[in-house]
């Protein structure tokens, strides 16, 4: 009986993180169901797709062991807020694909020490305030087709090489720039 127990009350949800990973540099774990990021990926992994799954949170430090990560997509799901810490260890990473999801919250800091990021994507999300200072390397970011209201004079501080900001269909007016 106790056996049979176990075996109704493992977590229904939480599929074996079985992702496709190339020995030579790629994790494809998108559209596997995922609620959360998989612990057991190789240290060794360049790209890391997480993209269409039922993510809605990740966890301070998800990707500390991944230092060798350059492209990470996270887009299509569920995750509602980025908190300071959340891309920690991650050196080498140059572009973060994170649109399409439901994102309201950007801690303060939730990008800090990622020196090479050259591009951000958080298009289609519902963020209301943002802060992107210190990316010394960011070139293009999409911030369409959210909830900003206002921009202030430090939102887009230390951002020496951006080129592309896309800003369109948001809540901003004259008023609030």
């Amino acid at each position: 009986m106790l056996i049979f127990l176990l075996i109704i009350l493992k977590e229904p949800n939480m599929p074996e993180a079985d992702c496709s990973c190339a020995p030579s540099s790629q994790c494809k774990c998108n559209e596997m169901g995922l609620t959360s990021i998989p612990e057991n990926l190789p240290t060794s992994i360049k790209l890391l797709n997480l993209a269409s799954n039922q993510i809605t949170t990740i966890q301070k430090g998800s990707f500390q062991k991944l230092p060798m990560l350059v492209y990470l997509n996270l887009c299509g799901n569920k995750i509602t807020m980025i908190q300071a810490g959340t891309f920690q260890n991650l050196p080498r990473l140059n572009k973060l694909l994170l649109h399409k999801n439901q994102i309201t919250t950007i801690q303060r800091h939730a990008f800090r020490n990622l020196p090479r990021l050259e591009k951000l994507f958080l298009s289609h999300n519902k963020i209301q305030l943002v802060n992107f200072a210190n990316l010394p390397r960011l070139a293009q970011l999409y911030l369409d087709n959210n909830n900003i209201t206002a921009i202030t004079s430090h939102t887009f501080e230390n951002l020496p090489r951006l080129q592309v900001l896309d800003l369109r269909y948001n809540e901003l007016s004259p008023d609030n720039m």
